[in-house]
């Protein structure tokens, strides 16, 4: 596929290339000259697409990912369509009836056959219980979970070969993205999960006047069927083109809060409310939909978005650095120091600014762009929230020009802050502090005790690891290496030399043999020596 699209480059180097020639010379010949059209990422993105839904999700979760990778791939990775034809009614039966155990017309008076949605791992279908209750059905895909299986396998294999070919690319920790894929797509593929999810919005959330949570049916769900609430309302995209009988920035405020309140005060969020996943009822409700992708933010981080924001606050670059610092997985060597001096330059740029004059996307682009030059990584969750914050940002501006999340944003921002300071929580750090040290005060003799016996019995050492000394043993053992072949070969041809000039016996063609054997052994050597080093050079 890679062939097909002119990435050829890349199957070089993953050492790929067996019969690279013939497919790009006799297979794709034509389509080489029409490909010429596209940029690099644009054909990377059209081959993604023809490799099939698994490439496709993981491009999609990729895209969300512009700390690690360019922002023209991260523009065209968000482009990524699922273009797959909907499943057949008898499919869609075989699957629904195995699943609940019952005939279609048992459990609903009304199934409608033509889907209302359909993507890569499932498609959506309106019904009516015998109640008269309308609902959605979501049905998986007959299969998917085997094809997915096996890409993921190939997927796994794919990264590991990056990272040993493309040493440059290992700042990327792609093995970490595909395990935390794997993770993603298995709960997006498991229909139980996703029931959960919105139960615990429903909990949270629940119905109120300016927004709505379906409902899921338990009993009608299984890994491979969901059924819920069916929201009979219209995209938030119609209401953008045509929003008679609606107010947009009504739409575009409580959308916004629905969202900064999922972030910032319980901590559980949908991870993607792009246009098609909001809908709009009557009375400007927002309903979310598609419980698929969930975003949490634990305790921990929680905390250290907490010191962020005050050290932003207080102008504190210091504290804000150490805050990201402790946020995010370091991949090499960060000096505070630098770290500090960047996240000055960016408070400076912003902080002077009304929270009107914020761009949301902006701040957020530099920042990562600053954690991605110290080869620090946030956490996925972390990325989830920022681009459902731009999403949400996006869509209230297409609702309303004026609009700007950062006005949304004090409220929630002072709340963080002042959290921090609250009566309940300081107890609570109390406690757990005076806990954590009357627990090391207990156990302190015992440890000291151990550590005594074993200093007795000789049985303690310590054990000292120097960053980079493989290396450049590596390098000393190589070069020691070379020293002893010169000094070999040049023993071999002096002493060829001598026994030729000498004509020590025994002799053929009136020529020392053993002068003649040590000078063959001397060019062999060199030769295998000369080799060696330029294959090496090509290599790197």
């Amino acid at each position: 596929m890679l062939v097909k699209y002119g990435l050829t480059d890349y199957v070089r180097v993953l050492r790929l290339d067996a019969g690279i020639s013939f497919a790009r010379d006799i297979l794709f010949k034509k389509k080489a000259a029409i490909l010429r059209r596209y940029t690099r990422w644009q054909r990377l993105r059209m081959a993604i697409e023809e490799l099939g839904p698994t490439y496709v999700k993981l491009g999609q979760l990729l895209s969300n990912r512009n700390d690690l990778l360019p922002v023209q791939l991260v523009r065209e990775l968000e482009l990524l369509q699922d273009g797959v034809p909907p499943i057949t009614a008898q499919a869609v039966r075989r699957v629904v009836e195995r699943e609940l155990g019952k005939r279609v017309e048992d459990v609903f008076l009304e199934f409608e056959w033509e889907p209302v949605a359909s993507a890569s791992i499932a498609q959506v279908h309106r019904a009516r219980l015998h109640n008269g209750q309308l609902v959605a059905v979501k049905v998986q895909r007959p299969n998917i979970e085997q094809v997915v299986e096996a890409d993921l396998v190939m997927l796994t294999q794919l990264a590991s070969l990056v990272e040993k070919y493309l040493p440059s690319t290992r700042f990327l920790a792609l093995n970490d993205i595909v395990a935390e894929f794997k993770t993603r797509i298995r709960i997006e593929m498991d229909f139980t999960r996703e029931l959960l999810y919105m139960e615990k919005f429903q909990n949270l959330f629940g119905d109120t006047k300016y927004t709505k949570v379906p409902r899921g049916y338990r009993e009608l769900t299984t890994r491979h069927v969901l059924t819920m609430q069916y929201i009979d309302g219209i995209p938030v995209t119609d209401v953008i083109d045509d929003g008679s009988g609606y107010n947009k920035k009504l739409l575009a405020l409580r959308g916004a809060r629905f969202v900064l309140e999922q972030v910032f005060v319980h901590g559980f969020f949908h991870a993607d409310p792009h246009p098609g996943n909001v809908m709009i009822l009557p009375g400007n409700v927002v309903c979310f939909v598609d419980y698929g992708m969930m975003g949490r933010i634990r305790p921990t981080e929680m905390e250290q978005l907490r010191a962020m924001f005050l050290g932003m606050t207080n102008r504190d670059a210091r504290s804000t650095a150490k805050a990201l610092l402790r946020l995010t997985k370091q991949l090499g060597h960060v000096s505070v120091n630098d770290l500090e001096a960047q996240v000055f330059d960016v408070l400076d740029e912003y902080l002077d600014l009304a929270l009107e004059d914020i761009d949301l996307a902006g701040l957020f682009s530099d920042l990562l762009s600053m954690l991605h030059s110290f080869q620090l990584v946030l956490p996925a969750n972390l990325i989830l929230m920022m681009k459902a914050l731009i999403s949400i940002q996006g869509i209230g501006v297409r609702l309303h020009p004026g609009f700007n999340l950062m006005q949304l944003f004090r409220p929630f921002a002072r709340r963080l802050v002042l959290a921090e300071y609250e009566p309940k929580r300081l107890a609570t750090e109390a406690y757990r502090t005076a806990t954590d040290f009357r627990k090391f005060a207990l156990d302190l003799p015992a440890d000291l005790d151990q550590i005594v016996e074993l200093v007795k019995h000789g049985n303690i050492g310590v054990k000292l690891r120097i960053q980079g000394l493989e290396r450049l043993r590596s390098t000393l053992e190589r070069v020691s290496f070379r020293l002893v072949q010169s000094a070999v070969i040049a023993a071999l041809i002096v002493g060829s030399s001598i026994m030729l000039g000498t004509s020590v016996p025994p002799l053929w063609n009136g020529m020392s043999l053993f002068g003649l054997i040590a000078l063959a052994l001397a060019a062999v050597i060199g030769m295998v020596s000369v080799v060696t080093i330029v294959i090496r050079a090509l290599r790197q």
